[in-house]
């Protein structure tokens, strides 16, 4: 049986994040919450969640299903002695079918760190995004509050 397990960067991973960004640029896009033109500022997005997890401000590893890199989780949002954080994951396209375990490495790693509750967002529109956070035994807030925009172009 296949064992996933997560780990920290390792600048050898930057060849596997090269072949995410050029079959799978929407997906990085989606993890790190901007448009990534070029790959330059794709390292650089990567670079910033490595930057957030050396200060504490993030939980970033890479997931490996035996010894091939399948994606990567991140737990954003930390605030020193909160134990609240925000999800994030990625899969590669190829290993799509492992999502499943991947965000569970992603969720036990985050509880072995001292996260407590975690959130994610996902865009109404990826079904699939939904159905493993449903899987995973995420449910909708019910909020008091209204979430709110103004455009400013």
């Amino acid at each position: 049986m296949a064992q996933f397990s997560a780990r920290m960067f390792d600048v050898r991973d930057t060849k596997g994040i090269q072949g995410w960004y050029d079959s799978d640029r929407a997906g990085l896009e989606r993890l790190v919450g901007r448009p990534l033109p070029t790959w330059i500022e794709c390292m650089q997005a990567f670079n910033h969640l490595l930057g957030a997890a050396l200060q504490g401000q993030a939980l970033f590893w890479m997931v490996d299903r035996d010894d091939a890199l399948v994606g990567c989780v991140v737990c954003s949002d930390l605030a020193p002695a909160s134990p609240l954080g925000r999800a994030h994951i990625y899969v590669d396209p190829q290993f799509r079918r492992y999502s499943v375990d991947v965000a569970r490495v992603g969720l036990d790693g985050a509880k072995e760190m001292g996260i407590q509750r975690v959130m994610v967002n996902i865009e109404r529109s990826n079904r699939a995004a939904c159905a493993l956070a449903k899987k995973m035994g995420f449910a909708p807030l019910e909020l008091d509050t209204v979430l709110m925009q103004k455009e400013l172009v």
